[in-house]
């Protein structure tokens, strides 16, 4: 092996993260960037380095709680990451991170909010960033080229900016999540030949109730939608879906068209 390669022997088996262990996010601010699980980190120390206590560890050096006001309160927690060779059984010197989370934070309603795993979420950011020396998540890393922490010349952030596409697909993900990941969130039970009628006709039979109920209910809700747009075509909420959905409402997806009914029915504009 080529001292390149066993310099590398953790850092290029930790790099791509399969793809189920990556979620997109924004931040408030615009920033956009890829989640990677912290259990899929969990289970790369373990597999590279054997079972937690025994081939790697971590101990926490700092816990520090920051107040900046009353509705703005913020923990940091700094910990130690060890790990041990599993060809020559050394430990490795501390491997640090640094990772943080909102104790006490203000809602967009107003409302003050108290994370009550604060310490948890903290200690897993943590850990991710001592990981990340290692190579975990370099290609997602290496992919976002301007992040959060990059400054220019002046000393002032960059501004991320997402294309149109990005923020449709985000947008598009976001209200998949709302609808609690149902994959009747991306099918439409519209048919638009006759054939494709007497197929989704003969699959009913054979749906179970809730799912019947919820083509239905998709079905009439797509009828008012269309009737609704016609009569108030400068709807916020219908031109927002339309960004993500597409211009034709015949072609939303039965748990799009759902999720625009329920937003309408909470402004009580039906």
């Amino acid at each position: 092996m080529s001292e390149d390669a066993n310099n590398l022997r953790f850092y290029i088996p930790s790099m791509e993260p399969p793809k189920e262990a990556l979620k997109p996010f924004q931040r408030a601010g615009g920033f956009r960037g890829t989640d990677i699980n912290a259990q899929w980190r969990i289970k790369q120390l373990t597999a590279l380095f054997g079972p937690v206590g025994f081939g790697w560890y971590y101990e926490v050096t700092r816990r520090e709680i920051l107040q900046f006001d009353v509705t703005h309160q913020k923990c940091l927690v700094d910990i130690n990451l060890y790990i041990r060779d599993p060809e020559t059984k050394e430990w490795s010197k501390p491997i640090v991170g640094t990772g943080g989370n909102d104790w006490v934070s203000k809602g967009k309603d107003g409302s003050i909010r108290v994370n009550d795993e604060l310490y948890k979420m903290a200690i897993t950011d943590a850990l991710g960033n001592a990981c990340k020396s290692l190579g975990f998540g370099a290609s997602v890393y290496w992919d976002q080229d301007k992040s959060k922490y990059t400054v220019d010349e002046d000393g002032n952030y960059y501004e991320v900016v997402a294309t149109e596409e990005e923020l449709k697909a985000q947008k598009k993900a976001e209200m998949f999540e709302q609808m609690g990941g149902d994959p009747f969130f991306s099918k439409k039970s519209v048919p638009t030949t006759e054939s494709e009628f007497i197929t989704a006709d003969k699959a009913k039979d054979r749906l179970d109730a809730e799912t019947r109920e919820k083509m239905a209910k998709a079905s009439h809700g797509r009828n008012i939608l269309i009737k609704f747009d016609k009569d108030q075509p400068d709807c916020t909420i219908i031109q927002e879906a339309k960004e993500v959905y597409g211009d034709s409402i015949l072609d939303w997806a039965d748990g799009a068209v759902l999720h625009v009914m329920e937003a309408l029915e909470e402004v009580g504009l039906i």
